[in-house]
């Protein structure tokens, strides 16, 4: 391996089918094209044999790789998806293999993953995001611990939009209860569920005190509204440390650099013959105008890091690192632009 360097993948492969029905859902909703469905398993008939493909990929590459390997839907409705998790773990060139799931099987399904098909509690993490339309905190979050029970690394994800501030204080106060770690980010207003809203909620009066109370990052916060809204011109060091792969085996240096299309695209990974080639410098200014919306993408931004960030097996909560004051300045002019002054005035009372 390349010296062992390491970086980070990010992979949503076609698996499809999902057994909740969020309105909000970033995969979009079932019968409206190419995302999210409740009537078949994967997207596509290709797909199966297109993942399985993309896993070969992943294990030739000459780097230790920290792998998000994520699905549209549902990753512990399908074995035959697992099954290639499990696979992909074992390569020599992977440090961790993170399914982000809605923790809603994991009693059912995760015994199974790990005694019948040999999953390794140590190489495994869960990313599992709370949707308070689908599944009680209560419940959730006896899943969860009984995944952390099991040696597996989990993180409960809560997204904070207008309408569930109860509910993440009650989820808050049993992960408490349970010593589980709870990350909190500020929800995005996918599909127009929240009929009259903006795509970023945080000005919502009920929101702001969410994220008081639950003591939420304000950096990183401030990361995805600036990365929503105005990422040219910010340090990233995706291309570099991190890449993302599309459903297709398309491979970019981060998902938002998808609308470039074949301008910004690095290789596919189902050509047996492509090699992944990264920047050697760590940080480059991000090209795009708007909509870096994921959080994969933005937290390699420099402007994300922050000091005395631990090693973990997740690509959701950050990594180490300083910013420089010219990079802050250049954040906080682009925020008064977006949302204006409330805004700012806002993020600067959570950080007090």
């Amino acid at each position: 391996m390349e010296d062992q360097r390491s970086i980070n993948i990010w992979y949503v492969c076609g698996l499809s089918l999902c057994n909740f029905d969020c309105s909000y859902c970033a995969s979009g909703q079932p019968g409206q094209g190419d995302g999210r469905t409740n009537d078949r398993m994967w997207r596509n008939e290709d797909d199966p044999a297109r993942y399985q493909k993309v896993l070969d990929w992943i294990g030739r590459q000459p780097y230790r790789i920290g792998l998000r390997l994520q699905t549209i839907g549902e990753p512990f409705v399908s074995w035959d998806f697992l099954k290639g998790a499990v696979r992909i773990s074992e390569s020599p060139n992977i440090r961790f293999v993170e399914l982000v799931t809605n923790g809603s099987l994991l009693k059912k399904r995760l015994p199974r993953f790990i005694d019948d098909h040999g999953a390794d509690p140590g190489r495994f993490s869960l990313w599992v995001t709370y949707h308070h339309t689908e599944i009680s905190a209560p419940d959730l979050v006896d899943q969860v611990g009984f995944a952390r029970d099991l040696g597996v690394e989990v993180v409960v994800n809560s997204l904070v939009f207008p309408d569930n501030a109860d509910d993440l204080r009650h989820l808050a106060a049993l992960c408490r209860e349970r010593d589980l770690r709870l990350n909190v980010d500020l929800g995005q207003n996918f599909n127009a569920a929240y009929e009259g809203r903006p795509f970023v909620t945080v000005l919502d009066d009920k929101v702001v005190a969410v994220m008081r109370d639950l003591k939420t990052d304000p950096r990183i916060q401030v990361t995805s509204i600036t990365a929503w809204g105005s990422p040219a011109g910010l340090q990233c060091s995706a291309g570099h440390d991190y890449v993302h792969i599309t459903p297709d085996g398309d491979v970019f240096p981060c998902r938002g650099y998808q609308a470039g299309g074949r301008k910004t695209r690095l290789g596919s990974a189902v050509d047996e013959t492509f090699t992944l080639d990264l920047r050697q410098e760590e940080f480059m200014r991000c090209a795009l105008v708007r909509g870096c919306t994921c959080k994969e993408d933005f937290l390699h931004m420099r402007m994300a890091r922050t000091p005395g960030r631990g090693d973990h097996r997740s690509l959701g909560l950050g990594y180490p690192g300083t910013v420089p004051d010219s990079e802050l300045a250049l954040v906080h002019g682009k925020l008064r632009r977006i949302q204006g002054v409330a805004l700012m005035r806002v993020l600067e009372s959570m950080a007090e």
